[in-house]
């Protein structure tokens, strides 16, 4: 099979993106120029239908995240199992419970998402970012 390499442009008005990611508001400015640049990415990934790459671009920022508040270079499975045990974080058992799940997804990229589990896996973390931030940062 040959492969054509072509350039596509796509305009994507930022105000349909940047509504993907209303609730983040109150955080924001907590978050690392390369959270914030992965959240974005996600959020636009998922408004173009690229929803593999819109859960990968969160596990990074929840990853970049988890990593400030428990240090390390890991990997999510292992700060899945340190945010279980951490008391700070109960409220927000739904979501780690949702990422604990999903993390052997991660380290297995033969997956590909459609749109409804890249919408959860969005809404999931930016819950559970705003909850780190809150309680942890």
């Amino acid at each position: 099979m040959a492969w054509e390499s072509r350039p596509i442009f796509i305009y994507i008005d930022s105000r349909i993106w940047k509504e993907k990611l209303k609730g983040l508001e109150e955080v924001w400015e907590s978050l690392t120029d390369i959270e914030r640049k992965r959240l974005e990415e996600a959020a636009i990934c998922l408004t173009v239908g690229a929803y593999t790459a819109s859960e990968s671009m969160c596990y990074d920022a929840l990853v970049s995240v988890l990593r400030r508040i428990y240090g390390g270079q890991r990997e999510l499975g292992y700060y899945v199992q340190q945010m279980e045990n951490d008391s700070d974080l109960r409220d927000a058992k739904g979501a780690i419970a949702y990422f604990a799940r999903k993390r052997n997804e991660v380290d297995h990229p033969e997956r590909i998402a459609d749109e409804i589990e890249a919408e959860s896996t969005f809404t999931m973390t930016k819950r559970l970012i705003r909850e780190i931030v809150i309680k942890k940062l």
